[in-house]
């Protein structure tokens, strides 16, 4: 089991890699101008050309790529501010260059070890490549937002994600109930009203839009069951809980269908196997063979559809967030991408695609609990 976790965990590194390089690149073609949007279309050019010259965008794609992840030279830009020790008017000029062009921590302690009374004490030992405290992705950081100054992309992703990630839980424990439930039922009485009855609700679930479904549970069940229809009140629990309740039946009932037709169609075979036969002549309860015996054995396919939609809800939420106005990491990321902050862009889809890698790592993970052959690397 140890291998083989290892060698998933792996696996998992170079995907992550390759996921930084695509989203970097389709980030680097969005068109127009990074300083132009952050600063206004009436910004001075000399301005234009100094804010992305900070922030690294004049800079060839290569050494962009390689700054994001943290391997490139580093430059550092000082304000006033940023330096120690008083500043003789014979070197104002040399001062005043280095913060504008930006240099690196070598440069900058190569002219204050030349000039007694002046240091950079502050930014000894700190790979800045603009003055946000970037240091790379591979550090665990992910920036400055391009158009929210001052704020960091970290800050923007963590808070819109949990919402995202509570929105998600709420769905899937609606979605494992209601799809686990009826996959079961439908099996055990297969070729029955109630079989088919769940079937041809399940085919409907799939068919439809979750923005519909949420549109429809806003305008006929928010107003008599007292809801509210739109927003995300984290003030108290209670008031999350209320908040959230709509948006998770959608996604939840959504996500429902596809498990209750697997959990139906594992189960089906299961149950036609010769030891859950050999459990029922024993005179075992009936749910007993189905829960114990029939259950666990198909549970292989059943913990991959749902890890695989907690998966979809956790990066794929953003119609849902949409519709019921949740500041969630979907809706963030696409008001990002309409206001061309492409630090946030870079960085929410690569937390989208770590939390997508993640989870699957997690659902391969766990067969080993369900499956003995896995454990023991016979799987």
């Amino acid at each position: 089991m140890l291998s083989y976790t290892l060698h998933r965990i792996i696996g998992v590194i170079p995907v992550i890699l390759l996921v930084t390089m695509l989203v970097f690149t389709l980030n680097a073609m969005i068109p127009g101008d990074p300083g132009r949007i952050r600063l206004g279309q009436r910004a001075d050019p000399n301005q234009v050309e100094a804010w992305n010259f900070k922030r690294g965008y004049s800079a060839p794609f290569f050494t962009q790529y390689l700054r994001y992840l943290g391997f490139a030279p580093a430059r550092v830009y000082l304000d006033d501010a940023d330096h120690h020790g008083p500043v003789d008017e014979s070197i104002y000029d040399e001062v005043r260059e280095l913060r504008v062009r930006g240099a690196t921590l070598e440069e900058y302690e190569a002219f204050a070890a030349q000039h007694p009374g002046y240091s950079v004490d502050t930014f000894r030992d700190q790979p800045l490549i603009y003055r946000s405290h970037f240091q790379g992705v591979l550090q665990g950081e992910l920036g400055e937002s391009d158009v929210k100054a001052g704020k960091r992309v970290i800050e923007v992703i963590g808070e819109a994600f949990f919402v995202t990630l509570r929105l998600a839980f709420g769905s899937i424990i609606v979605a494992i109930i209601l799809g686990v439930g009826a996959g079961i039922l439908s099996a055990v009485k297969s070729r029955t009203w109630i079989d088919y009855t769940s079937m041809v609700l399940a085919i409907i679930g799939v068919s439809m839009p979750v923005f519909w479904l949420g549109i429809l549970m806003i305008m006929f069940l928010a107003g008599p069951l007292g809801l509210p229809r739109s927003g995300f009140d984290d003030a108290s629990v209670f008031g999350m809980v209320r908040s959230l309740v709509l948006p998770c039946i959608a996604l939840g009932v959504i996500s429902s269908a596809t498990i209750a037709r697997l959990t139906r169609s594992a189960m089906l075979d299961v149950l036609s196997q010769d030891y859950v036969r050999t459990a029922k002549a024993k005179g075992l309860l009936p749910r007993v063979v189905v829960l114990r015996h029939a259950l666990r054995n198909a549970s292989i396919p059943i913990v991959t559809v749902v890890g695989n939609s907690f998966g979809y809800l956790l990066v794929g939420a953003v119609l849902t967030e949409s519709v019921f106005a949740l500041p969630g990491l979907g809706r963030t990321i696409v008001e990002s991408i309409a206001g061309r902050d492409r630090m946030v862009i870079t960085g929410g889809i690569l937390i989208m695609s770590v939390i997508f890698v993640t989870v699957n790592l997690l659902v391969d993970l766990s067969y080993g609990i369900f499956d003995p052959r896995v454990r023991h690397g016979r799987g």
